[in-house]
Order: structure tokens, then sequence, then C-alpha cells
């Protein structure tokens, strides 16, 4: 599609290419959760290319933060791929508030982090990619 960071159709191509342009040497992905981010087709790419796991790579932790602005919106929802490995605390991912204090941020990552291995079992990245913006 025109305007596509990585122009091809073919999903692992897709997740490929954005793990190794953008996200090579990260080991925790944030998503910052506002009110539209689940709509957004290149959220669920960055999502997907975080957690596969590569030859050169391992998969990395993946933590949602609900941003300020939409943390009173009734409407708010995670993008799917997220939700898909969100449990309450259980799952490979956790869904948090904004953080008030450097502190509970680093508590987040290092939680986050720590699932990469702990709960590796739980990744679920077999939903299709999103080839469009939801409406």
């Amino acid at each position: 599609m025109s305007g596509d960071i990585i122009n091809s159709t073919n999903a692992d191509y897709i997740k490929q290419q954005i793990r190794a342009k953008y996200l090579s040497g990260t080991t925790v992905t944030i998503v910052l959760v506002g009110r539209e981010t689940w709509k957004r087709r290149f959220v669920d790419w960055e999502i997907a290319a975080s957690l596969r796991n590569t030859s050169t790579s391992l998969a990395s932790g993946l933590l949602g933060i609900t941003l300020p602005s939409a943390a009173s919106f009734s409407g708010k929802k995670p993008p799917a791929r997220l939700d898909d490995n969100t449990d309450g605390k259980d799952g490979y991912a956790v869904w948090w508030q904004y953080p008030s204090e450097a502190q509970g941020l680093a508590n987040m990552i290092e939680t986050a982090y720590d699932a990469r291995t702990s709960k590796s079992h739980l990744r679920d990245n077999s939903r299709s990619l999103r080839l469009r913006n939801a409406s």
C-alpha cells in the first residue's frame, strides 16, 4: 500500500523488517494506549514484530500503558494483539495505568522484561496482521 513503512503484504516479511529496522536490540515494547490506538495497523505491526522470536533476537516483553488523555474515556480498549496477551497479571503482557512516578515505570518495564522468559509460553502472536486502519 502506498505510504507503508514496509512495502509488502507478506506478514512474515513485514514482521521481520520491522524487527530488524526499527526494533533491533529492544527487550521491551511499550504500547502507549490512547483512544484510537486500537485502530492503527502500524501499532499492530510493531506489536507483532516485538512478539516474534528470531535467530538473532528473542521476543520482546510487552507492556501496555493507558495515556492520561484516555484514562477517563469509557470506550478505551487495547490493540487486539495486546489484548490477546493480557490476562490481568497472569498474561504475557500487562496493561497498566499511566505511572505517577519514575520508579513505577521502572517496575513495569522490569515485569515485562521478566515475562520474556517466565511467561514465554503465554505469548500469542497468532492473529493475522491488520492490513488497514479500523474505522
